[in-house]
């Protein structure tokens, strides 16, 4: 018989949290096929690892642990559940047990940690790093629909970054939306676009929690985390409001509704260290992406890690298709179907990583014939590829 616990009972909101489902072997005999996907109550976001666990034995009295992060939302009493839980028993029975609920409390955090960044090492002291500074890219996201709202991430601490997550709660919806960089160098600035759903017009209070890790001056590996508020506002259902100029070394994409009499049509702005690179009405490749994003995102089902990298990701090849289409339309078409089918194969139960890898390489290689983006698509690629467990 196979029992699931989970630890710790008690998280704090807004707090990244590392929760560990346990799978004990009670019987005398091993179990097989054990199958498990975690469900977590709403306003709790999975920021890292994945929902579902698939193990082929454990044998009698033995365990095995899977760990998950995650951010809880409001405080209060919650429960963790099951969407899939089955396993073949000691006798070759198939048992399912999809009711399966544990209870969780979340606890309001202390008043005096509000924003303040704080880094530790196992080793050695807690001590302060200098801040990241966090900024909002200026663009109003639309009311009451799904939308994009940029958050730049600019890395001025003098040592780089690894596993930058940068995790998003704008109330009144309670549920974080993530998204996570592998690098970020000392004076580079991440442009994060994070998909949204804001209910309330006007100026709207956003939260946002970053955490990373760097090696210190011991050469020993720290973590680091710090809370940022923003205010983002929210443009009105017709209207239209231009990005900011920024100026800082980074590629955006910009996407604008223009409507002209009954006539609407999109304008795709490619911009790089603030200046025009290219621009388009109407591509059919930036389309295509569009849309395999948003399928991806309707079969996918939830906004984890996977979701916000492929959000990222199709930002990136956006931008690199909307260069190549001036330079080379059919190698934008290429880059576009490559990703199309990268995408596509993402998305299924199981995937197979051997054609995940080969259609991840290709992106890389098409993504070197314009160096401006070459390094955020391939940073991309290897973090999609290892949610997957598969290296570039």
């Amino acid at each position: 018989m196979i029992r699931v616990s989970i630890n710790p009972g008690t998280l704090i909101a807004g707090h990244l949290s590392v929760l560990t489902i346990g799978l004990s072997n009670t019987g005398l005999d091993a179990c097989s096929d054990v199958v498990f996907r975690l469900k977590l109550p709403p306003g709790m976001a999975l920021v890292s690892g994945r929902d579902k666990i698939d193990v082929d034995e454990i044998r009698a009295r033995q365990a095995h642990a899977h760990q998950v992060t995650v951010l809880p939302g409001r405080p209060g009493d919650v429960e963790v559940g099951t969407s899939n839980f089955s396993y073949r028993d000691e006798d070759g029975i198939t048992r399912h047990q999809d009711d399966w609920r544990a209870p969780i409390r979340v606890l309001a955090p202390p008043p005096d940690q509000g924003g303040a960044a704080q880094a530790s090492s196992p080793s050695s002291p807690s001590h302060s790093l200098p801040r990241l500074t966090v900024s909002h890219g200026g663009r109003k996201p639309a009311l009451n629909s799904w939308d994009f709202l940029e958050v730049f991430l600019h890395n001025a601490t003098g040592v780089p970054l690894r596993d930058v997550t940068l995790t998003v709660v704008v109330p009144p919806r309670a549920d974080p939306v993530s998204a996570r960089i592998q690098l970020l160098r000392n004076g580079e600035t991440w442009r994060a676009a994070i998909s949204v759903l804001i209910p309330d017009r006007g100026k709207v209070p956003a939260s946002i929690h970053t955490t990373y890790r760097y090696r210190d001056e011991r050469g020993q590996l720290s973590s680091g985390t710090q809370v940022d508020r923003l205010t983002v506002e929210v443009a009105a259902p017709a209207e239209t409001v231009l990005p900011r100029d920024e100026k800082a070394p980074v590629i955006i994409a910009d996407r604008y509704i223009n409507v002209r009499g009954n006539y609407v049509e999109e304008e795709i702005k490619v911009k790089a260290g603030g200046d025009i690179i290219g621009s388009q009405f109407g591509s059919r490749n930036t389309q295509k992406i569009s849309d395999s994003f948003n399928t991806f995102a309707a079969k996918h089902g939830k906004q984890d890690d996977l979701f916000g990298q492929m959000q990222s990701l199709s930002g990136d090849i956006t931008a690199l298709v909307a260069m190549l289409e001036v330079q080379d339309p059919d190698a934008a078409k290429q880059v576009t179907e490559t990703f199309q089918s990268f995408v596509e194969e993402s998305a299924k139960e199981a995937p197979k990583t051997g054609t995940l890898r080969a259609l991840g390489r290709a992106l890389v290689d098409d993504a070197k014939k314009v160096a401006k983006v070459a390094v955020p698509v391939a940073t991309t690629v290897a973090a999609v590829l290892a949610i997957f467990g598969v290296v570039l």
